[in-house]
């Protein structure tokens, strides 16, 4: 829930929202929604490609999907 306010806080502050995407898929992991956590990390990876840590997030939630 905090995750979706803070993302509605400023739209255009790109870095900041990849951050908070991959932050989201990293919660999503923890209960086992793989598949929001993949959609997520894809979203982070859209607005700033160099933050490696969405990278990593969706390998894994990739790896437990199979």
């Amino acid at each position: 829930m905090h995750y979706n306010e803070a993302l509605e806080l400023d739209k255009s502050n790109k870095k900041l929202n990849s951050v908070i995407y991959a932050n989201r898929a990293l919660a999503y992991i923890k209960m086992k929604k793989y598949e929001q956590a993949v959609d997520d990390c894809s979203t982070s990876i859209e607005l700033n490609d160099k933050y490696y840590k969405a990278y990593l997030r969706r390998a894994e939630a990739r790896k437990e999907l199979g």
